[in-house]
């Protein structure tokens, strides 16, 4: 007995013999019965890891599987990644100064770019590469095209900007702050005259690239590796 996902090794059969082999019919000279399994109920699933919580971090953790359409070994394998990470300050925070704005840079950090990070490392490294070295914003903004609320966006305003017209307020886009936001964690460049970026209550400095790469390689204070 074989547990194999067909349509995935049918893929790769036609990548060898080429598009137009029968590879649906050459299979069945290997397996004379066929048993369909249902489809998983992810719910359940995340249910054992707790991953059902409302905690945000892992809410975000759920739009990166479903952004990634990671499969069942590759949820396991992220999510533990994502847990030894992040999970003791952002389930436990009240343990934690992220009060000032420079915490709640971090916090943010560590409940948003973390998971993502290490979403992006198995799924594909090259646009991990490319997103952590400035050159590619666009999975940042698949992950907030997934939130419909998006509070951490209009905490990032700045009191004179608003996302609807108001009188006496600059009107600006969610692209905008998106960018804003990436630029300032992995493409800003700190120095002498320009020591951080303030977005809202956020702050962001030259050590934020590096807290964030740290964390996702759960090699920060708060890993927990046991």
């Amino acid at each position: 007995m074989f547990s194999v996902n067909l349509e995935q090794l049918q893929h790769t059969i036609k990548h060898y013999y080429g598009a137009d082999f029968d590879a649906c019919r050459y299979l069945d000279r290997f397996f004379d019965l066929r048993i369909s399994m249902p489809p998983i109920d992810l719910d359940k699933f995340y249910s054992q890891f707790g991953l059902e919580s409302r905690y945000y971090v892992d809410i975000v953790t759920k739009r990166v599987i479903k952004m990634f359409n990671f499969e069942l070994r590759e949820i396991t394998r992220f999510y533990l990644q994502v847990k030894a990470a992040v999970y003791e300050p952002t389930h436990n925070s009240s343990q934690y100064d992220f009060s000032f704005s420079d915490g709640k840079g971090r916090y943010i950090i560590l409940m948003y770019i973390v998971p993502l990070l290490i979403g992006l490392k198995i799924a594909d490294i090259s646009k991990y590469d490319d997103f952590v070295n400035g050159r590619d914003i666009e999975p940042l903004i698949k992950l907030f095209d997934m939130d419909e609320e998006n509070r951490l966006l209009e905490n990032m305003l700045n009191r004179d900007e608003s996302f609807e017209k108001a009188e006496g307020k600059k009107l600006v886009t969610q692209e905008e702050i998106i960018k804003r936001f990436y630029d300032a964690i992995f493409v800003n460049q700190y120095n002498g005259s320009k020591y951080s970026t303030i977005l809202g209550q956020y702050e962001f400095s030259k050590e934020s690239k590096p807290f964030a790469l740290s964390a996702s390689s759960m090699m920060s204070n708060f890993a927990e590796l046991s």
